[in-house]
């Protein structure tokens, strides 16, 4: 029975991801996004449900009342599809991004923000790419430790994008990610990271039991008056705190 179930989260997956991509590639081509936003958001929240995931989020009409950029720890794509199933949002996303197989296109029909990693592109005109974006009146969520981790910790953050916040007067919201075993001990399986690709991932969640994903939702920093280091920093020493202090009640 176990082994049926791992198999049916496995097929879900990519079932939800083909129907995303048909939604936006076919009946909603063209047209504005609004159409389509409440749809993604539905579609978001049921594939974590069907992947088997819990999801808590402390402070949720915070989350859902947002406007300007979020700030996260990133462990798994899970946290992206979770957060996208509560806030219209965009993400960062590297350039190469766009020409993944459905993905790709999803990417791109939800407004990520492709950045070019390539030497040649400078890095104010990344930040001015997420600056105008904010300025748009989007809600941009930044994973500053620039990579996953398995989990067990914060990473340092890279600083660069905080000015994008300065720079459009956005305040920043700090959110602590955490995927808990039902013991209470960290899940470390659902890490997107040591070079496992999608689909060993995703096999990997599916064959997983009893997680709940926490999202921790912070107190807000305001930009203004900061630099990009105090920023980061600010936004870090939160996360830290609360990921080290978070416990289940």
């Amino acid at each position: 029975m176990d082994k049926l179930t791992d198999l049916k989260r496995f097929i879900c997956f990519f079932y939800m991801v083909f129907k995303v991509w048909f939604l936006l590639h076919f009946i909603h081509k063209g047209k504005d996004k609004v159409h389509y936003q409440e749809k993604i958001a539905q579609m978001a929240g049921d594939l974590i449900k069907k992947m088997g995931i819990k999801v808590i989020i402390d402070n949720q009409q915070k989350l859902t009342s947002w406007h300007g950029m979020l700030v996260s720890n990133h462990i798994s794509w899970l946290e992206i599809v979770a957060i996208r199933a509560y806030l219209p949002v965009y993400y960062i996303a590297k350039i190469e991004v766009q020409n993944f197989p459905f993905l790709g296109r999803i990417a791109q029909a939800l407004g990520s923000i492709f950045i070019s990693r390539q030497q040649k592109t400078t890095t104010s005109f990344k930040v001015k790419q997420v600056t105008n974006s904010l300025i748009a009146g989007n809600n941009v969520v930044l994973f500053p430790e620039a990579t996953t981790s398995d989990g067990t910790n914060i990473l340092p953050f890279k600083v660069s994008y905080f000015q994008a916040a300065i720079d459009a007067q956005a305040a920043v919201l700090p959110i602590m990610i955490k995927y808990l075993n039902a013991n209470g001990s960290i899940n470390t399986k659902v890490a997107y990271w040591d070079d496992i690709n999608l689909i060993e991932s995703v096999w990997q969640i599916a064959k997983q039991r009893d997680v709940t994903l926490h999202i921790n939702v912070l107190e807000a920093i305001d930009s203004q008056g900061l630099n990009a280091v105090e920023c980061a920093q600010q936004a870090r020493e939160a996360i830290v705190k609360a990921f080290r202090t978070f416990n289940v009640s």
